[in-house]
């Protein structure tokens, strides 16, 4: 992942990461964030794939395996700044 590149040189970070992550599935046509929501954690789509959706509800983009999103809000320590369904 690009934003840990330089973080990823520092002793112990990668074993902090991989401790820190868990698997969470999401049914089909699952509003996995919304925009405006409180961002605490990122996501790494490794199976399926999810949509990003515009404020008009329209899809923007769709993020398959290998891609990740939600990165904003956890590292600005703000909101959401998009909405997320799964396809």
């Amino acid at each position: 992942v690009p934003i840990f590149k330089e973080a990823a040189e520092t002793p112990g970070f990668v074993q902090m990461l991989v401790n820190a992550l868990f698997s969470k599935v999401f049914p089909p046509n699952t509003f996995v964030c919304k925009r405006g929501d409180r961002g605490d954690c990122m996501y790494f789509v490794v199976s399926g794939s999810v949509a990003i959706i515009g404020e008009d509800l329209e899809e923007k983009v769709v993020l398959g395996p290998g891609t990740f999103f939600g990165e904003i809000a956890l590292l600005m320590d703000t909101t959401r700044t998009a909405t997320v369904r799964t396809k």
